[in-house]
Formats: C-alpha cells, structure tokens, sequence
C-alpha cells in the first residue's frame, strides 16, 4: 500500500512506525513540498491495523517554514498521545540542526516545540523516541561538546514542555541512540567510542535522571 498521497516526483525515504493496538502511524521524510535540499517531515494513520490510510499530514514546519527536516520518530504513549520527533536544520540540509517534537491532538499536529537545550546553532541529530508508564522520552546526539566529542542526552515530557537531562557526556564520540520502553522501565543504548574503539552502552531511566553508562558488549 502506498502511504505517500502526493502525484510529484519528489522522494520520501526513512520510514518508522509505530502501534497501539489497531492504531498504526507511519511518519517519513518527503520532497513534495520543497524538494531535495529542504526535505519535509510527513505523517499517515490508520485505525484498521493498516488496511487503510489517512490523508498525509505535514509534521515539519506546517505553516510552510523552509527549514530542512530529517530523520523522523514517532511512538504513541500508553494513553493514547501520538508524539514525532525530528532534526530540524536551520535552513538547508547542511546547516545545523536542533531537535524538534510535536504531537498529534486529533485533526493535525500541534505543539511543535525544540526539545534540546544546546546553544543557537550546535547540531543535534538523530533523534529516537520512546513512550511508556514512565514518560515520553527523546535522545539525541549532540555535538554541543565539539565536533570531535558528540554526547547523548535525553528529554522527558513534563506535559507541556521537555526537560532534558545528559545521559553520557565522556571523551570520545557517543552517537546512534535507541530508546526503548516498556511498563515503567525506559531502556537507551548507543555507540560510545570513550574507550578508543566503538562499543555499546547502556543506560536505565531511575525517575529523575539516568543511570551510569554500562557497556554491553
């Protein structure tokens, strides 16, 4: 089934999906509206387990912005709440990026709110995102350290903003996180080159911050 609903030839690539019962959203990024160097962010929901499909919905910049967006996540919340999140540049595809989340209140996506607290003008890309007993929860790599030491952070949702709070910030390049929740436990893992070469790590949300990095491997 295509998900995509518009006739350009404009791409959309890097697809993620996320269910709640026979609740499915697809979020994606996508040319349509100003092509390949100001990529959008869009959105499709079906309640049929995937059988049909909604009409697309912008997620990016839905007044019109030509800021570039990349690198979507979406993920419902136990209650039912529908949360993206993104990369949004400043400007074109090369230009710094903060990260961005908005959430679904029925009819379109509202709330759109940055949710890291680095400096004006230092990247963070890479968002995931997670929801559970525990909270809505998005991680980054963060390049707020230097260029040649990326960090994770973390934020939650306090109901109407993001707290953030770092989860690894050593020496060496910590990049790729993966969020995962379940119950009231909220899992996040990355690359983290600390030790001279690339392992993985792990981290376990304790109510009010983060445990210390374990590696896994």
């Amino acid at each position: 089934v295509k998900l995509n609903d518009d006739t350009s030839r404009g791409n959309q690539r890097s697809p993620r999906l996320s269910r709640r019962g026979s609740q499915i959203a697809a979020i994606w990024t996508d040319e349509r509206a100003a092509g390949a160097e100001a990529p959008q962010v869009y959105s499709a929901l079906s309640s049929d387990g995937g059988q049909t499909w909604g009409a697309n919905q912008r997620v990016s910049n839905p007044a019109g912005g030509s800021d570039s967006a990349t690198e979507p996540a979406i993920a419902f919340a136990p209650d039912g709440m529908l949360f993206a999140a993104w990369a949004q540049h400043n400007g074109g595809l090369t230009q710094p990026a903060d990260i961005f989340a908005a959430r679904w209140n029925g009819a379109a996506w509202a709330n759109q709110q940055r949710v890291d607290a680095a400096p004006p003008r230092v990247r963070a890309v890479e968002p995931a995102l997670a929801a559970g007993d525990a909270g809505i929860f998005v991680a980054w790599q963060d390049y707020r350290a230097g260029a040649s030491n990326a960090d994770i952070y973390a934020a939650r949702w306090n109901g109407s903003g993001w707290d953030e709070v770092p989860v690894a910030t050593q020496p060496g390049m910590q990049t790729g996180p993966a969020l995962a929740a379940a119950g009231g436990r909220v899992r996040l893992a990355w690359q983290d080159a600390r030790a001279g070469s690339q392992d993985i790590f792990s981290a376990t949300w304790q109510g009010n911050g983060w445990s210390a990095g374990s590696q896994v491997n």
